[in-house]
């Protein structure tokens, strides 16, 4: 999409306050709304919730493609989120479904980590699919739709045929609708709210009402999953997992770590497109190392998290990200392509980005019992989209305040510095944050799990973790 942005801006006539929800509207209903498919899963199996998604996604799609104003094509991609967010927690479920813990770790976290390679491989390659159509279709950047729609609608028909029916478990207390409502709501309106306030003011009544709203649902919300785990039924999230190991500090931290190449990713296309007048053709071309990167950093990381510990894995994906947004922050109008090393940035940006998303979502999903995975990795897929919303509205607000007349590329710089800023922040954050955090399912939190798991104590686990009480094996178990 960032191949396109500037292009669909002046076609669909956007106002500058409103260019941001090109990706804000998408992002905000993928992220707010990706929770709340976590209970429906469970209500109604995996299967039918990813063909929903991949479905409803595909039609709104065709309906963006279509788009006649600004305020369709903003309605149309938010309800295109709509679907896709479908797909997140209920493809977790079809992972935990058909690989438990039991059939042998090392396989299953291969395919988990395959699975969280996904995004950032697909932004590489997004940038080609999206490049080509607005550069040689006819129906110029509404053909990145017409693609869009038809990889989700084919891939959607392959899931109807190789996906098995889904295993519907029965959940303790009923599923948490309530729960997954009140975090649907008080997100909604705190990122809307947060994209809202500098176009319109943010002593604009009702920004202020609906952010107050919306903090104050969330915090009825951490309460009331809180007493539901406390009673002894099935929350959709629990709170207790927040205090186990690094799991807060880890989704938190790979927000801010992720939202560093997002930002960078957003301000680099605009850069492009309105400051260097480039056509979608050179945009793509530059954009390449991204494709590279992303296949790059996969197995990469894959390989990395089974040496090294988590901790240096994540750190060296914030390093990547954030020297990749500095090149663009020090970069000169003059400066070329290849001389003021753009290229190596796309490529550092997509690498560090692969590995901040892959290390944080197999850490979430590693250290809670495989029960929970669906919801811990919904969970770190909504922080890394909030990451996007952030991102853009703080980048925004700060190079909105540098506009100048006379240095075009002065408000794009500092869209890059913020992003600069953003990845500096989780490099930093992640040396005492992450401290001994070990290697992946051999030393730390994470090992622990999976060897009480495996001796079928999941229930146990859950148990003793809520009441903050140690587990201790049987003579039998031990032995």
């Amino acid at each position: 999409m960032n191949v396109a942005i500037g292009f669909i801006a002046k076609d669909l006539k956007f106002e500058a306050a409103q260019v941001q929800w090109i990706q804000s509207a998408y992002e905000l209903s993928s992220g707010c709304l990706l929770l709340l498919y976590v209970p429906l899963t469970e209500q109604f199996g995996a299967r039918p919730i990813v063909l929903f998604g991949g479905a409803f996604f595909c039609v709104w799609a065709i309906a963006c493609a279509n788009a006649q104003t600004a305020i369709q094509f903003i309605i149309f991609r938010a309800l295109e989120g709509v679907g896709i967010c479908a797909v997140v927690p209920a493809g977790f479920g079809v992972l935990a479904q058909m690989l438990p813990i039991t059939e042998g770790s090392k396989y299953r976290n291969t395919l988990i980590a395959i699975f969280a390679a996904g995004a950032p491989l697909g932004s590489g390659l997004g940038t080609i699919f999206g490049g080509l159509p607005t550069q040689y279709s006819h129906i110029q950047w509404r053909g990145i739709f017409a693609v869009m729609a038809g990889v989700s609608g084919t891939a959607t028909i392959l899931c109807g045929f190789t996906i098995p029916p889904s295993k519907v478990n029965k959940v303790k207390g009923g599923v948490d609708y309530l729960g997954a409502s009140l975090v649907t709501i008080s997100l909604t309106l705190i990122i809307f709210c947060l994209a809202q306030g500098p176009a319109v003011g943010w002593n604009t009544g009702y920004v202020v009402a609906l952010l107050t709203i919306g903090c104050v649902t969330l915090f009825v919300f951490g309460g009331y999953e809180w007493w539901l785990e406390r009673r002894d039924k099935t929350p959709m999230l629990r709170m207790s997992n927040f205090t186990r190991g690094r799991y807060a500090v880890v989704n938190v931290l790979g927000m801010i770590g992720f939202g560093c190449f997002i930002t960078w990713d957003y301000w680099a296309g605009l850069y492009y497109a309105q400051v260097l007048g480039y056509d979608a053709k050179n945009i793509m071309l530059r954009y390449l190392p991204q494709s590279i990167g992303g296949m790059i950093g996969g197995p990469l990381t894959t390989l990395l998290l089974r040496r090294i510990s988590t901790q240096f894995v994540f750190m060296f994906g914030c390093a990547c990200a954030t020297f990749g947004a500095m090149t663009f922050a020090l970069a000169n109008v003059t400066d070329t392509y290849w001389n003021g090393g753009q290229f190596f940035a796309f490529f550092l940006s997509i690498t560090g980005a692969s590995v901040i998303y892959q290390s944080g979502m197999l850490y979430c999903v590693s250290v809670v019992v495989p029960s929970e995975m669906t919801a811990a990795g919904g969970l770190f897929q909504v922080m890394t989209s909030l990451a996007s919303s952030f991102g853009l509205v703080f980048s925004t607000i700060v190079a909105t305040a540098h506009v100048s007349e006379t240095e075009p590329i002065k408000e794009y710089t500092y869209g890059f510095w913020t992003a600069v800023s953003f990845g500096a922040f989780a490099f930093v954050a992640a040396i005492p944050g992450l401290w001994g955090i070990g290697v992946l399912h051999k030393t730390g939190e994470t090992a622990r799990v999976e060897e009480l798991v495996v001796h079928h104590h999941e229930d146990e686990v859950i148990h003793h973790h809520v009441h903050n009480e140690e587990y201790t094996q049987s003579p039998e178990e031990a032995a």
